[in-house]
């Protein structure tokens, strides 16, 4: 990462795009098996404990089977291999022979103590386990920065947050409980069968109940912000009653989804994937990049001997102020084009944003089949999605080039401009000759 200065040399190296989040998923798979292999843990032991505890406090009870043999074979193997397994299980003077099992007595205290052990070695081994597990994922997480990914583990926390409080909102798994055992009473029926409704229901909240909430923040490859990205992902039924049964569970999911981050959040409506295999809601929003380093140098005055620098307005609150706004205004319009663009007949893939000035240049690759004859019907298109008539689209090369301009006009600093061309050596020199 070294050899990069910025993120958007990087992206553009390795062929990122605004969704693409090197392992990313798998890093968020990794964590939800701590989490679960940390709490399997955690119940083993307590498991442990209890039934340690209550073995001992029976140990003295125990209770007499019927005597099932009298001709004990104490030198067969297989009899003393029995016989060394019930005494570590509190079998008394088990006696044992090839035929039959025969035990005298049975302490009880001895048993559950003896199973308190087997549940301890099994939670060691969840111990173990959920070792190398934190070993992978601080792993991923390494990569993960690498790729120019921040705040790795909070976003992590933070999607599963937001899955489990969407799914406890809407009951999904509740749902999809019942409406399993309404197909498992119908089916247990005579010559009866779940209905077509049912099985599309069931699709359908287990498509809900499966979905994947991810969280990743990094630098904006076209601006100079840093965002944290929120998409959710629904695995779209190829049933065709399913999937119009998930459609039907999805009416305002989007507001629904956005409350559950606390208004913090608003997901746009959905989109479905190229292929339309995948449903997804998406917004970000600009965090606070804590290592934006500031110039605080006095440039108030250039030299002691040349032209006070002061005597230029300051438009640097301008020019900031038109670099968020400007900012804002590409990713909307990027998000426009991009939901909008997969869903015609065009069918382009964004692979780059360049803002040079007060233009903004969104290049999409077209797929090798599409012949596009008149890219102003593109154009006609581009300008009624994002209400705009300052747009011009050119196609070469299997790209689609759209030139848009932006909203606001970036001021001039003209004290900058002025060190920017000269320097402070040089301009003194100039100005004193």
């Amino acid at each position: 990462m070294a050899k990069y200065k910025t993120f958007a040399d990087f992206s553009k190296a390795k062929g990122l795009d605004s969704e693409h989040f090197p392992f990313a998923r798998a890093g968020l798979n990794v964590y939800r098996a701590i989490r679960f292999v940390f709490m399997l843990a955690i119940a083993l032991l307590i498991a442990s404990v209890v039934l340690h505890v209550a073995g001992n406090a029976l140990s003295k009870v125990s209770f007499t089977f019927p005597q099932l043999s009298t001709k004990p074979q104490s030198d067969d193997f297989t009899s003393r291999f029995l016989a060394n397994i019930g005494k570590e299980f509190g079998f008394s003077n088990p006696q044992v022979e090839v035929e039959c099992f025969s035990s005298p007595s049975l302490n009880i205290g001895s048993l559950i103590v003896g199973f308190s052990r087997l549940i301890l070695f099994i939670s060691k081994l969840t111990i173990n386990l959920e070792i190398a597990l934190i070993v992978l994922y601080i792993a991923l997480v390494l990569l993960r920065w690498h790729n120019w990914e921040r705040h790795v583990f909070s976003c992590d926390r933070e999607s599963i947050k937001i899955e489990h409080e969407i799914k406890r909102r809407n009951n999904y798994a509740k749902r999809l409980s019942n409406i399993r055992e309404a197909i498992s009473k119908a089916r247990s029926g005579e010559n009866s069968e779940p209905s077509l409704d049912q099985l599309a229901e069931e699709e359908s909240l287990n498509a809900l109940n499966s979905m994947r909430v991810y969280v990743n923040e990094r630098d904006n490859a076209y601006t100079e912000s840093v965002e944290r990205n929120y998409r959710i992902e629904i695995v779209n039924p190829t049933n065709t009653l399913a999937s119009q049964k998930l459609n039907t569970n999805l009416n305002d999911f989007e507001n629904m989804a956005s409350n559950a981050t606390g208004g913090k959040v608003n997901f746009s409506s959905k989109t479905l994937s190229s292929d339309h295999l995948k449903i997804a809601y998406m917004d970000s929003i600009e965090v606070v990049n804590p290592y934006m380093i500031v110039d605080t140098t006095d440039h108030t005055e250039y030299c002691a001997y040349c032209i006070p620098l002061n005597l230029f307005a300051s438009v640097e609150e301008k020019i900031e102020a038109a670099k968020q706004k400007n900012s804002q205004w590409i990713n909307e319009t990027s998000k426009v084009l991009d939901l909008v663009f997969p869903s015609t007949d065009v069918g382009a893939r964004r692979i780059s944003i360049n803002a040079s000035g007060s233009v903004a240049i969104f290049k999409y690759e077209l797929p090798k089949k599409l012949n596009v004859q008149n890219p102003s019907s593109i154009e006609d298109k581009i300008k009624g999605w994002t209400q705009t008539d300052d747009c011009s689209v050119t196609i070469s090369a299997g790209k689609l080039v759209v030139s848009m301009r932006m909203p606001v006009k970036m001021p001039i600093d003209t004290a900058t401009v002025f060190r920017d061309a000269f320097g402070i050596e040089d301009t003194a020199a100039h100005i004193a000759a």
